[in-house]
């Protein structure tokens, strides 16, 4: 403001100082040039004038010099005239610009003076508001600070409360959390030990330890009957096993652990429906205990109950959404009540958990060989056997998957390999067996039935196939004789065997021309006239 005011003072004096209409300073000089050069023109005019009149008329006579000196006269009128006209303008236009100044520096003072008094006004309502929501806030904060004082005093009373309705519960809790450190410490140091022994030391070490039960707790005691019961589930002992986690329970009753892996060693002896009862305890004392779902669901699916087993592995997966074995255990119940699209789905996921998963990629294998898809099926088994070059489960799947599309030669291969890991495996034998059959090579088809026949002489299958080979032959009495075997005891079974026609119209003549017809004799002759004795071989 106080430069503006400045400003207005400085442009007053210049447009209303002195009469500056004698100060030449004031002139344009260009613009008096002009008026010169002006009146020199009209002065040479004149006289030219004056010359053609001169001549025009000599009688008429003038003075030269004094119309010279006439027009210098009205030059100098005029150039003054042009003077004091144009300081006159001058002037005048400084006077009205400083007149337009300061009207418009009094026109902005008046509406700064007003804007200043408005943020005035505005400043010292805002300082009031101000001061009005700090007192509100001081309040508020002493009011809730009341309030969090008043509920901390009711929260002390209610723990003290609880404290002492709750004194026994808190005492056994401690006491629960001693045990379990005291559990831990025992867990760690024994496990430190044992690992310094040779495996087959363990077990003598653990049952030492069993004899000095007076030097131990009763939770370091049942500590050491666990870990006995499950080194000798590792040596598959189970039996054994289940001795020991008897003893850890008794010592330890609420030992969840303990009943659970019972409760496997106790399925991996086929006692299914002991280790569902096991399991069960398990979830009485943890019902977040996603094992034991997990395992009770196996049993479950051991004993064909497939439904109840789904039920079991879905809640295992709704505690832990990455148990792949959760996954692969429900797909393999599935498969068994035929829904293999739905099995192929949960065996996708426990594959993507774990790509290394060969249990998964076999069982997807069996159940795209259920929906005949051999190609994928054998794409599965490839990738379970590069898994692990010693697996024969997958080995065989992949021969059955190549029999189905008649490729014998590969299956054969299949067969060899695993004779070399497992020499004494009757199913390959028997697989070769047939693979041989199919390729119209009876004699070495029956070489691999006799080998199978004689790791397992109750064989039905391979006496079967023998005899199927034995009619490829002509051997009638041979054939006769091996599927006397097949019938012996089983009444029920029927004859997997695929002839050609003429073979089996041989084989009825042959039988009706035996005289000394035996009871299994009349049986079997009696099923190829009813027709009924034969069916199509799934090789």
């Amino acid at each position: 403001m106080k430069k503006l005011l400045g400003l207005f003072f400085i442009v007053s004096f210049l447009c209303f100082g002195e009469d500056t209409s004698n100060n030449k300073s004031l002139v344009n000089p260009t613009q008096v040039k002009e008026e010169i050069q002006l009146l020199k023109n009209q002065v040479i005019e004149l006289k030219s004038e004056l010359d053609k009149m001169q001549n025009k008329d000599k009688d008429i006579t003038y003075d030269k010099d004094r119309v010279y000196s006439d027009a210098l006269k009205y030059y100098e009128n005029s150039k003054n005239d042009t003077l004091n006209s144009t300081a006159h303008f001058v002037s005048s236009l400084q006077w009205f610009i400083g007149l337009i100044v300061t009207i418009l520096v009094g026109i902005i003072g008046f509406f700064q003076f007003r804007n200043d008094k408005q943020l005035t006004k505005e400043r010292r309502e805002m300082q009031l508001e101000d001061a009005k929501l700090k007192k509100e806030i001081r309040s508020e904060n002493r009011k809730l600070k009341k309030e969090l004082e008043d509920k901390i005093l009711i929260t002390k009373n209610e723990i003290t409360n609880l404290i002492k309705e709750h004194e026994k519960e808190i005492q056994e809790i401690k006491i629960e959390i001693k045990k379990d450190v005291e559990i831990v410490e025992f867990n760690s140091g024994l496990t430190a030990a044992l690992n310094k022994i040779k495996p087959e030391e363990k077990i003598d070490e653990l049952n030492k330890l069993n004899k000095l039960e007076s030097k131990f707790t009763k939770i370091q005691n049942s500590r050491i009957y666990f870990e006995t019961a499950y080194q000798y589930a590792n040596l598959k002992q189970y039996e054994d096993a289940v001795l020991n986690y008897d003893i850890a329970i008794k010592l330890d009753p609420k030992d969840k652990d303990a009943y659970n892996n019972r409760g496997v060693a106790k399925s991996d002896l086929k006692r299914y429906e002991d280790a569902i009862l096991d399991f069960n305890i398990v979830l009485e004392l943890d019902s977040n205990h996603k094992n034991a779902y997990y395992n009770r669901g196996s049993a479950k699916s051991e004993l064909k109950r497939y439904e109840d087993a789904i039920l079991d592995f879905n809640i295992a997966l709704e505690l832990d959404s990455n148990y792949r074995n959760a996954y692969n255990n429900r797909g393999v119940a599935k498969s068994n009540l035929k829904r293999y699209e739905d099995a192929i789905l949960d065996y996708n996921i426990a594959i993507k958990l774990d790509s290394n998963y060969k249990d998964a990629y076999n069982n997807r294998g069996n159940a795209k060989s259920n929906l005949k898809r051999y190609e994928d099926a054998i794409l599965d088994y490839n990738i379970a056997i590069k898994l692990d070059p010693q697996n024969m489960t997958s080995c065989i799947n992949r021969i059955l998957a190549k029999l189905k599309l008649k490729q014998y030669e590969d299956a054969i291969l299949d067969c060899d390999r695993i004779i070399k890991l497992d020499p004494k495996n009757k199913l390959v034998y028997g697989q070769k067996g047939v693979c041989w059959l199919q390729l119209k090579q009876p004699e070495e088809s029956i070489l691999n039935f006799n080998i199978a026949i004689k790791l397992d002489p109750k064989d039905k299958g391979s006496y079967n196939n023998r005899a199927e080979a034995q009619l490829f032959l002509k051997k009638y009495k041979p054939a006769l004789a091996d599927l006397i075997k097949c019938i012996e005891d089983d009444k029920e079974y029927k004859f997997m065997i695929d002839v050609y026609q003429e073979y089996y119209d041989e084989f009825k003549k042959y039988l009706q021309k035996i005289k000394n017809k035996n009871e299994l004799e009349e049986e079997i002759y009696n099923r190829l006239i009813a027709k009924d004795g034969f069916t199509i071989i799934e090789k």
